[in-house]
């Protein structure tokens, strides 16, 4: 590779870093066999032991320490990431990414079926693996655990093994999380920039890439698809991490219809289903439902439960949903998100349509909302860490003013994205377009006051 004959001297400290990103790849791969190995320990060993004591801690029981990691301390850290580093996680950190990737060298080496590559799989697997982990009580149980990160391992392993030669086919198509990390990563300030002028400098034949998701590097404009592993750092001199503004993603996207999937996990998933899924425990709206349904022929199925791997069922841990419980999270999580993106839909088509500039999509005003959406999930999920916290007996007073603070920066962050792109003209008509999608914001944020405040 041409770069290597740069002197570091010449580049920046970016740059510098993803050249070392690339020459260290055999102590990245060690890195990733040691969260591996910790990912399966953290996953099996809790499940030697008996259900934790009301007294015990999370430094006193394996079960409630490992719950905290996954979801006091890793889940939210690796949201955040995205939005500040882009996919590294996906690229240097992923237990299932790692898995996939070395399987597939192994593998049967098949090529990839049509049916993978639907672009419906993002915004279906993201809302099929929410509302399952919510049902299988994920945030409760190790067992919930269990299914909901042990099931995507093993179809990552399946995927590996049947499909692809050293490429990560079950991260670029089947992951749950393939979905909301592409939206979150277009806001991050960090990127892989790529010169196609450099590029084209240079004569075919040309180096072989090894990039594991497939990109077509050199027309790469988007930070979505990349996984930032670095092997492509200093290519032809003409691949280099590079910083950014978070903005430009998002202002220069292309407003394409078929950008549709894309934004429906946006704006339904992400924004309308996993809001939910987040939201409902503290929900009034879901305590009305159920008591609708309890008062209602349904009744009758309070009386049933469900195998453990369909809908909670452990007595002796202290947690069993009957069917009714499980059809009323379903209903309130899966048609409340639905609702709730249609009326942001509704929103961000008016916005568009009153501004009536041609080059404006619903599509792509909907990224504007990304942010906020994206600190929303964050800080959801990051409530998780504040109960458990303070159920050890930290002081965190201080916690809803960080909250609240980061909530009201993304929102006004949204805001000016919205700005940027309805009012190029000044007009009435566009500014009246704007209070649409500020609308829109509004609704997204009274969600996320309601929850921190509960």
């Amino acid at each position: 590779m041409s770069a290597q004959n740069i002197s570091n001297t010449t580049l920046g400290y970016l740059a510098r870093l993803g050249h070392a990103m690339r020459r260290h790849q055999r102590s990245v791969s060690i890195v990733q066999w040691c969260l591996v190995s910790l990912y399966v320990l953290l996953l099996v060993v809790p499940l030697f032991f008996s259900a934790p004591h009301p007294d015990d801690g999370i430094l006193t029981h394996p079960r409630l320490f490992s719950q905290f990691l996954f979801w006091g301390i890793g889940w939210p850290l690796i949201f955040l990431s995205m939005m500040l580093f882009g996919r590294v996680w996906c690229g240097l950190f992923c237990p299932d990414g790692t898995v996939t990737e070395y399987i597939s060298r192994h593998g049967r080496k098949q090529s990839i079926p049509r049916w993978i590559r639907w672009s419906g799989w993002p915004c279906t697997m993201l809302i099929v693996a929410t509302v399952y982990g919510q049902l299988v009580g994920v945030y409760d149980l190790h067992w919930g655990t269990l299914l909901l990160l042990g099931l995507p391992t093993l179809g990552a392993t399946w995927c590996g093994y049947a499909y692809g030669n050293g490429k990560r086919i079950w991260c670029m198509y089947l992951c749950p999380a393939n979905g909301s990390f592409s939206l979150l990563a277009k806001i991050a300030p960090l990127h892989f920039h790529v010169d196609e002028k450099k590029w084209k400098q240079h004569p075919p034949p040309l180096p072989r890439i090894d990039c594991p998701t497939l990109i077509d590097i050199r027309h790469m404009k988007s930070n979505s698809p990349c996984h930032m592993c670095g092997r492509c750092a200093g290519y032809l001199n003409a691949v280099e991490l590079d910083s950014r503004s978070p903005s430009r993603e998002i202002l220069t996207a292309p407003s394409n219809p078929l950008r549709t999937a894309e934004a429906a996990t946006l704006v339904f998933g992400l924004l309308g289903v996993c809001t939910m899924a987040i939201r409902w425990r503290e929900s009034n709206l879901f305590v009305m439902l159920n008591s609708a349904l309890n008062h209602s022929a349904l009744a009758a199925l309070d009386q049933y439960t469900a195998p453990w791997w369909i809908l909670a069922n452990h007595p002796a841990d202290n947690h069993v949903f009957s069917l009714l419980d499980g059809l009323s999270i379903v209903l309130y999580i899966f048609g409340g998100g639905i609702l709730f993106g249609l009326l942001l839909l509704t929103f961000l088509t008016l916005a568009t349509r009153i501004a009536a500039i041609p080059s404006l999509s619903w599509q792509k005003l909907s990224l504007a909302l990304t942010p906020v959406g994206g600190i929303g999930i964050f800080l959801g999920l990051a409530s998780f860490t504040v109960s458990l916290l303070r159920r050890e007996g930290l002081d965190l007073t201080w916690a809803p003013i960080v909250q609240h603070g980061l909530l009201l920066g993304s929102s006004f962050f949204s805001l000016w994205l919205g700005a940027k792109l309805l009012t190029s003209q000044r007009s009435l008509r566009q500014y009246c377009a704007l209070l649409c999608f500020a609308t829109a914001v509004v609704l997204i944020v009274s969600v996320w006051v309601e929850k921190l405040s509960a």
